[in-house]
């Protein structure tokens, strides 16, 4: 019995989700966009995505490679 969430050896994983926690409000938030912005372009170079989806705007991006689908959650690094 496999638990949910978990992949065997030989399962291909087809969703990955990737997580930034940076400033994204107070006089450093323009630089946590920026590196959002530069992690995502950088993404999009090395792997050659010609496009990407905003799925929640400036928290939650999409982008697809080959039959893999990339989450970035994007969270600020305060507390409420």
């Amino acid at each position: 019995m496999a638990l949910s969430g978990t992949t065997h050896p030989n399962q291909e994983v087809n969703e990955i989700k990737i997580g930034v926690v940076t400033s994204r409000s107070g006089a450093l938030g323009y630089y946590g966009d920026m590196e959002i912005n530069g992690m995502i372009l950088g993404l999009m170079y090395e792997l050659n995505i010609s496009d990407f989806e905003i799925l929640v705007p400036n928290m939650k991006w999409k982008l697809t490679y080959q039959d893999k689908t990339i989450y970035i959650i994007a969270e600020d690094d305060v507390d409420p």
